[in-house]
Parts: structure tokens; C-alpha cells; sequence
């Protein structure tokens, strides 16, 4: 596809950056076929088949060298372009079969200067639950480029900032661990943020904001809740009357909320997510997070509300909200588990254990719920499905020394098998020395022996997860500050 020198009406022109895509690229160029006029790619020093692939699509192939700096690599590929518009993508994404015919419709029409276009992020070759728009499509001025080092953004030389939701879909598949893991994204990442946010106070405030945002978004443990603290009082220090509208501050003050609640700050996190919901719409996220809230407060009819709201299916997500992913799996399985705990509270143990296992169906690896699922089992009498649904879970049964997220675990003795209770004694025995009142229950379960049937009372520990409106300690929800629940939209190869 050759590029002419002057911008052409209704031309779309794909401009992309790569760096050894072979594997990705030949399905995203052919995705593009209908989507695009022309194609610019900007390799940065590919050592595959990376360049004679795009050239075999009919691309015009700039080769430069890596001068760790995305915006100034798209900016090359907007140059040699000659579109009216520009269309952005990666590599590792591929439009799907509606989608060109889409965009051309879209265009025609003309009334609009910025595209968003809906992803889809791939695990496995499967859509995996986190959904986002995106900004991907410009109508081309003279003063357009972007800004940012990584994870740049289109924010300068736009005409005006009028948006259309187009009804085209792209699949990003560039998350997947492997994929992750084999371009070392998260090192590379971690160095290029942390040098873009040293340069960010030339590009005022909201640029920063943008890079303490994604410097928050690559900690992990405690170092997350810290970052997240930064930026959220960066953002209400800089805009105390309106925050603007920009998809990281919405984004990162919906992880800050959700980090508050897993430390059981569950007032500050609920204030957090009220104003969310408030100003810019609804999300299932924040939802469960209020109602998590009215649940430690005791207010269990408006928590169930706030959870059936945000249980709706199809999910209710505001266009605003739409900016980001959100883990919807996550939230389903975390509002279907506080739900059982209400229901169980109310004694309306069958509801709790169909809650408690839809709960595991949307997070299998949560012990915590397998544990409470087992309990309510095991107080309907069901033992062998308490023992059953206990032994399912890989990490209770391999490891020495499980977490004891919840106690429900030690019912792997009401099978009133000598053999079972030799195992899990010795795992009660294991988590002692970290947790006291396993040494307690290992003692009970012992002077009772085989043959005994279990009752509440004769453990009290374990009622521990039924303490709704208890101070945090009392009862915690599954912690999740290992990870954000939230995902940056991807805009860098």
C-alpha cells in the first residue's frame, strides 16, 4: 500500500510499533485487512521475521533503533502516514471479523474525532472475564502526537474531544502469563515508569497522575496499598473540586477503594466507591465494595441490595467505568460469598451453600470459600461433601502448612476416618505455631475421636467467618493485594 504525501479523506491508516512479533503479527495484519488503506509499521529492532512479514501485508516498514520511549516510536509512524484517520493497534491484537466493516461505517459517518473500540483480554485463547474501551481511532490533525515514554497516551493536537463508541471489537492476547513472562514485560515496565515518572513534572499534573498510577499498578503485597495512597492524594490534592475525566484516576481510585476494603478500612473504601458510583456511574465492583461496608456495619438488607446490583446480568458498567477492566470474576465470586455469610447468619444454610458454591465456580482457587462452603456443609450434616469439597482444593491437600484463611479445613475429620484425621491433625498441628486457635481445635478434635457429631458450639473458632459486623480481624475477606483487580488498557508492544 503506497503513502502518498498529502492526507487523504476517509483514509484509514494502521500505524504500529513492533519489536519481534512474528508469532503475533501476521494475525493482526490479517485481521486489519478491511479496517485499513495503508499500514505503517515502526520496527525498533526486530532480530525475527518480524520486518518481511509486514512487508509481505504491504506495509511501509520504518526500521529505528529503541530509544525507550513508545511515544516518540508512534510518533514516527504518525508521520509516515496519510490517513485522515489513524488506527492504532499492537501486535499481539486482532480485530475481529465485524470489526472493519465497522470502523469504514463509522468514519463515513464523520460526526466524531476519537474512536473507542471495545477489548477483550485473552487467557488460554479465551476471553477471560476483563473487558475495557479504548481510545483507538483519531481523526488526524496537524499538532497530533503522542506523549509519555510508556504507556503513552493521544492527548496533544486533538480537534476536539467528541467520542463514538463503535460497535468493533479487539482481542488482546499480550496479558497471558506465558506471553507476559517471555517478552519480560513487567521489568522492562517497571524501569520505563519509573524514568517517565522523574520526567513527568514538565508535563503537569495530569501526566503524572497517568505514571503514579501505572508505578502503583506494578507493586504488589503491602508496597501496592502504599502506591495506591501516593496517588489517590496526588489526585485530590491537585483536583479538589471535580477530578477530571481520565480512565487511570478512574481506575486507580477504584483499586484504592478495593485495597481499603481488603485491610478492612471498610467505611474509608465504601466513601471511596459512593463517590465513584456518584459522579460517574455504576460498576459491579464498586457496588460489592459499598456493600461490604453496610455488611460490617450490620445493615444487612442494603448490603443485599447492593450485592443483587451488582450480581445484575448482564453486568451493569457505565461508559466511564468501561475505560478500564475490572475483574468481574472476582466480583461475582466475592459478593456470591458475602451474600452466603449473610444468609448463614440468617440460618438459611441451604441458600448459603448454593451461594458458597457459586462462589467457588467463579474463583476455584479461593480456599477460603471451599473452607466456609465446608463448614455450612458440615452444619446440615453433609459431611462427606464437606470432606469432599475440602480435599478439592489443591492447596489445602498438597501443602504442609495450608493458610489458614479459614478453619473450615479441620472438618476433614468428620469423616470419622482415624487415617483422615491423622492428615489433617498433622496440618492443624503444622499452622499452630502461626495460628493458636488451630492448636485449640487439633486438642478438641482429639479427646472427641471417631464417631463423635459435630456441633457449632464445640467449636467457636470457627464461627469466627459468621461475624458480619465485627471489627476487621473478626472476619476478613479473601486478600487480594497480591494483584490489582484492575488492568491499564494495553497501548504498549
Amino acid at each position: 500500500m503506497a503513502v502518498s504525501g498529502s492526507v487523504s479523506a476517509s483514509k484509514i491508516s494502521l500505524c504500529m510499533i513492533v519489536k519481534d512479533e512474528e508469532s503475533f503479527l501476521p494475525a493482526c495484519l490479517e485481521s486489519a485487512r478491511g479496517a485499513a488503506d495503508e499500514i505503517v509499521v515502526v520496527d525498533t529492532g526486530s532480530a525475527d521475521s518480524t520486518v518481511a512479514i509486514a512487508e509481505k501485508f504491504g506495509a511501509r516498514v520504518i526500521e529505528r533503533s529503541w530509544q525507550d520511549d513508545f511515544a516518540a516510536a508512534r510518533n514516527q509512524a504518525l508521520a509516515a502516514s496519510s490517513g485522515e484517520w489513524i488506527l492504532a493497534l499492537d501486535a499481539d491484537e486482532r480485530l475481529d471479523g465485524k470489526a472493519g466493516s465497522a470502523i469504514r461505517e463509522a468514519v463515513g459517518d464523520g460526526d466524531w474525532d476519537i474512536g473507542l473500540l471495545h477489548f477483550v483480554n485473552m487467557n488460554g485463547g479465551r476471553p477471560c472475564g476483563r473487558e475495557w474501551l479504548s481510545c483507538r481511532l483519531y481523526r488526524r490533525t496537524p499538532a497530533m502526537r503522542y506523549i509519555g515514554r510508556i504507556h503513552e497516551q493521544m492527548v496533544q493536537g486533538l480537534a476536539e474531544t467528541r467520542t463514538r463508541v463503535i460497535d468493533a471489537t479487539v482481542y488482546h492476547y499480550g496479558y497471558e502469563p506465558a506471553v507476559f513472562a517471555e517478552k519480560q514485560k513487567r521489568a522492562r515496565n517497571a524501569r520505563l515508569v519509573e524514568l517517565a515518572l522523574a520526567e513527568a513534572e514538565a508535563q503537569g499534573p495530569l501526566m503524572r497522575s497517568h505514571y503514579l498510577y501505572h508505578y502503583a499498578n506494578l507493586a504488589s503485597d503491602q508496597e501496592l496499598l502504599r502506591r495506591y495512597e501516593q496517588f489517590a492524594s496526588f489526585v485530590r490534592r491537585e483536583w479538589p473540586e471535580a477530578l477530571p475525566q481520565a480512565p487511570w484516576i478512574l481506575a486507580g481510585l477504584a483499586e484504592y477503594a478495593r485495597l481499603l476494603n481488603d485491610v478492612g478500612r471498610y467505611a474509608d473504601s465504601a466513601k471511596t466507591a459512593g463517590e465513584l458510583l456518584g459522579r460517574w456511574g455504576e460498576s459491579p465492583m464498586l457496588r460489592y465494595l459499598h456493600a461490604r461496608a453496610l455488611a460490617a456495619a450490620g445493615d444487612f438488607a442494603a448490603a443485599e441490595a447492593e450485592l443483587h446490583a451488582a450480581l445484575r446480568e448482564p453486568p451493569v458498567i457505565s461508559d466511564d467505568h468501561r475505560h478500564y477492566s475490572q475483574d468481574l470474576a472476582l466480583v461475582r465470586g466475592r459478593a456470591r460469598f458475602l451474600l452466603g455469610l449473610i444468609r448463614e447468619k440468617q440460618e438459611r444454610l441451604e441458600e448459603a451453600v448454593f451461594l458458597y458454591q457459586a462462589a467457588v465456580e467463579e474463583e476455584p482457587d479461593q480456599d477460603i470459600f471451599r473452607g466456609r462452603l465446608a463448614c455450612a456443609l458440615a452444619r446440615l450434616g453433609r459431611y462427606r461433601e464437606a470432606v469432599e469439597t475440602l480435599e478439592g482444593s489443591g492447596a489445602l491437600v498438597s501443602l504442609p502448612h495450608p493458610p489458614v484463611d479459614c478453619l473450615g479445613f479441620v472438618l476433614g475429620v468428620l469423616v470419622q476416618s482415624v487415617a483422615r484425621l491423622a492428615i489433617w491433625g498433622e496440618k492443624l498441628r503444622q499452622a499452630a505455631p502461626d495460628y493458636p486457635p488451630a492448636a485449640a481445635i487439633l486438642r478438641r478434635v482429639e479427646q472427641l475421636g471417631p464417631g463423635w457429631r459435630y456441633r457449632m458450639e464445640d467449636f467457636p473458632e470457627m464461627a469466627l467467618g459468621l461475624a458480619l459486623a465485627e471489627e476487621p480481624g473478626a472476619f476478613e475477606m479473601p486478600q487480594t493485594t497480591r494483584k490489582s483487580s484492575v488492568m491499564p488498557p494495553p497501548n504498549s508492544p
